[in-house]
């Protein structure tokens, strides 16, 4: 069948590559290795702050401070005495420290006032700085005698798909996506490398038609995502994922993304003459959907409308988007297919579309252009 023999030629091609197999293949099982090795310090790790006390109050506040602990038993915070303010502005600044607590007499019937000093581009210190200002207003309340009408109790979410809840969970949707997405540039290039060597010319001339070019190139992709997937997955296991769990809606989510991007770089290859300006407009594309989709970062996105109970944004065009959004809930909380559902079911048919337009534009730019040539 010549939409085998096409996605055969492709793969053989990919092989001949070591650098783009090593940038679709290894790039991303690298990232994860290098995120999961950094990134496996708990969730709710116990946060190391200097307490600088100028009142003999403050000595109840430390120690109340030093008996919170998680649910797990762990402590909240490490305190340990500043005795000079300028050795704990170089610990703050070197990061050694998350926070710096000064506890100075109180006025107006107050039992102390304290400041929180640190640095607020670190992410321990804003963790700290939160929890230190909620807790010591709960322990003056109750020094003072004053009881709010309700209290807020706070059950942090357990590690549902993860032996441990860590950093590394936050991360590792955002890695999926990003690895898959790389067959943007991937796919543009084989494109781009029959354009430029005019073998689609001589392949319509053989009387492959275009579905069988265009098949046999999406065929090709989807095999290098299907291997894509199976590194990333079990790199996730190897990290404490339990399959029983998350591994599924992992599998169908990471599918729908490769369709997108495979469709994504039919797109690109009909805006290019050769594979050097695919991989540079097909990398554009790549980490323009990895920004946009929220993979690296949260994305401020207001709804628009509301379309079967979910807010819908304006990022909500990409596949990746709801794949991402897929993936974290899955990941991150447990969720089923059920519960993801929606999201799948958007990613589903925004990939499909995202394909037949790549399929149908290239047709129209460049397999009808090479046949009347």
């Amino acid at each position: 069948m010549k939409l085998i023999s096409v996605a055969r030629k492709s793969l053989i091609e990919l092989l001949r590559e070591p650098m783009l197999l090593g940038m679709v293949l290894i790039t991303p099982l690298a990232f994860l290795l290098l995120d999961g090795f950094a990134y496996q310090t708990p969730h709710l790790r116990t946060l190391s702050v200097l307490a600088a006390v100028n009142t003999p109050a403050g000595n109840g506040a430390v120690g109340y401070l030093r008996r919170l602990t998680y649910p797990d038993g762990r402590p909240i915070f490490k305190l340990e005495t500043a005795t000079n303010l300028d050795t704990a502005e170089a610990a703050l600044r070197e990061r050694t420290a998350a926070a710096l607590l000064i506890l100075d007499p109180g006025a107006a019937g107050a039992p102390l006032a304290y400041t929180i000093r640190g640095d607020p581009l670190f992410l321990d210190y804003l963790d700290a700085a939160s929890i230190l200002d909620s807790r010591l207003t709960e322990y003056q309340n109750d020094q003072n005698g004053i009881h709010p009408p309700v209290r807020v109790v706070e059950h942090p979410i357990a590690a549902a798909t993860f032996r441990t809840r860590t950093d590394f969970i936050v991360y590792a949707p955002g890695l999926l996506v990003f690895a898959i997405l790389l067959l943007v540039p991937q796919t543009a290039l084989l494109l781009g490398r029959e354009i430029r060597t005019r073998t689609i010319r001589r392949l319509r001339l053989s009387g492959v038609s275009s579905v069988e070019f265009l098949g046999g190139i999406g065929v090709s992709q989807v095999v290098m995502a299907a291997v894509q997937i199976v590194l990333i997955s079990a790199g996730l296991i190897a990290f404490g994922l339990d399959p029983s769990r998350a591994l599924l809606p992992v599998l169908l989510a990471s599918f729908l993304v490769a369709v997108s991007a495979i469709g994504a770089g039919l797109i690109v290859g009909c805006f290019i003459q050769n594979d050097s300006q695919a991989v540079n407009l097909g990398s554009t594309v790549t980490m323009l959907q990895v920004f946009a989709s929220g993979s690296f970062f949260p994305v401020p996105a207001p709804a628009l409308f509301r379309l079967f109970g979910h807010e819908i944004g304006w990022n909500d065009i990409l596949p990746a988007t709801h794949a991402m959004t897929a993936l974290q809930q899955s990941i991150l909380y447990g969720a089923n297919l059920g519960q993801i559902g929606f999201r799948l079911g958007a990613a589903a048919a925004l990939s499909l579309i995202f394909f037949l337009i790549g399929a149908f534009l290239f047709q129209w730019k460049v397999m009808r252009y090479s046949a009347a040539a």
